[in-house]
């Protein structure tokens, strides 16, 4: 049984299939979600942490996306993993707790800011 589960919010595909080959190999359970919509419309177990970009498509950005955790009172930690760094002080702002280069540059860590964000448990606030 894996420690903890994630939820991956990338909207291109490539990026969901790395995480799909990244995570397990940490021992971490995931479920993968094209859009923001999707995860917030999910049913399932909550994850432990959230790991999304910053633009989703014309309608929501991760800012957007973390004032609607916020407004749900949804408290995951969430994970920016993207090298779109001209944003990271708008996330981080937003309630982001740790802004990471993407699933394609190096798994190892943003496997790493994915454990620190769940352990020391800062959630959207």
């Amino acid at each position: 049984m894996s420690k903890y589960r994630i939820a991956v919010i990338k909207k291109h595909d490539i990026e969901r299939r790395l995480a799909s080959m990244v995570l397990p190999r940490y021992g971490m359970d995931f479920e993968l979600f094209d859009c923001p919509e999707s995860f917030l419309d999910y049913q399932g177990e909550m994850p432990d942490c959230i790991v999304c970009g910053v633009w989703f498509d014309q309608k929501m950005t991760a800012m957007g996306f973390l004032g609607v955790l916020r407004e749900r009172g949804l408290s995951i930690p969430v994970v920016i993993a993207s090298n779109m760094t001209d944003y990271q002080d708008q996330v981080m702002q937003a309630g982001a707790v740790s802004f990471t280069d993407g699933f394609l540059s190096d798994g190892a860590a943003i496997v790493s800011a994915i454990i620190e964000a769940i352990e020391s448990r800062q959630v959207v606030a």
